[in-house]
């Protein structure tokens, strides 16, 4: 069964001319080679973007059941193009071993270990589960539901609840993501601007590097018995958490024209490297804005393949 799916450092402050539209107090800037952080408000406030919706799959390759979830966000990638984006989240979970543990069953053998802590750690602040798949659609706590992790099979449901809302409080106008060989780094810039007053909260912004078109196992269940896919095309792993895991603070008053201007510097340890094995020819970045742990719904997302 083959599958064919598939960086400004500041010495001085700079007198802006009457003419410029912006005018930027610099907020929260850490003075590092490797992070730009300020925030400003600019005068000239962009339409609102079209609302996105993030669905947080949480996922194993020993997991029968998830290539139906794969399934259904890819029916609703497809119905809702350029609408929803995902994350596929292998959680190291003891007590789900069994389903996200690398398959060894000879002659069926994993090539890759897709776990990591960070996935395991969102499992838990999300509501944590005994079995898989199970996932969250944007970070809601919908109406009937204890945890923000909910069964794939409500998934189009919810997802098309959030879909309905067609306006973003913020925009995320520029999303870009670069891999220099010769320091083996990911340079990721991004540019938030909010555009209407938001609640007297706390928001957030999560970064993460994704991987796409790995072909490795998963097991699945077909007409009652498993079967071993051994080219399976696994999309939107989880790599690496580049913010907090749980996401930064946007230290500002959230109002109208509230830009937010960010570039993360990440160089993969040799033991990531190692254990991932990643192309950087298949990587993505994607960036989500989102309440904290009271509230904890993601108001805006996007997505962008890497570029070299």
């Amino acid at each position: 069964m083959k599958s064919l799916k598939i960086f400004f450092s500041i010495s001085t402050l700079l007198v802006l001319f009457s003419a410029c539209q912006e005018t930027p107090p610099l907020i929260n800037y850490k003075p590092s080679n490797s992070v730009l952080d300020t925030t400003f408000i600019t005068t000239s406030i962009p339409a609102a973007e079209t609302k996105n919706i993030l669905i947080e799959d949480f996922t194993g390759v020993g997991c029968v059941n998830c290539p139906r979830a794969h399934e259904t966000l890819k029916a609703l990638k497809s119905s809702y193009s350029g609408r929803v984006f995902s994350i596929a989240n292998h959680p190291l979970n003891a007590t789900l071993k069994t389903l996200v543990e690398p398959i060894f069953k000879p002659p069926f053998v994993s090539k890759r270990d897709f776990r990591t802590k960070d996935a395991d750690d969102l499992l838990t602040y999300l509501g944590s589960s005994n079995s898989l798949p199970t996932g969250s659609i944007n970070r809601k706590l919908f109406n009937g539901e204890t945890k923000w992790l909910v069964s794939d099979l409500s998934w189009s449901g919810y997802a098309n609840t959030e879909l309905a809302q067609t306006s973003s409080a913020v925009n995320i106008d520029t999303l870009s993501i670069k891999y220099d060989a010769s320091s083996n780094e990911l340079s990721i810039d991004l540019r938030l601007v909010f555009t209407q007053s938001m609640p007297d909260s706390q928001y957030l912004l999560t970064v993460a590097i994704l991987e796409n078109k790995i072909i490795d196992i998963q097991e699945k269940n077909e007409n009652g018995s498993t079967i071993y896919i051994e080219d399976y095309q696994h999309d939107n792993v989880l790599r690496k958490v580049i913010t907090g895991v749980y996401g930064d603070l946007l230290k500002a008053k959230y109002e109208p024209g509230r830009v937010f201007r960010k570039r993360f510097i990440y160089k993969p340890t040799a033991d990531e490297l190692k254990n991932w094995n990643w192309n950087t020819d298949n990587l993505a970045v994607i960036a989500f804005v989102h309440g904290n742990a009271t509230k904890k719904d993601v108001i805006q997302v996007k997505a962008t393949y890497i570029k070299l």
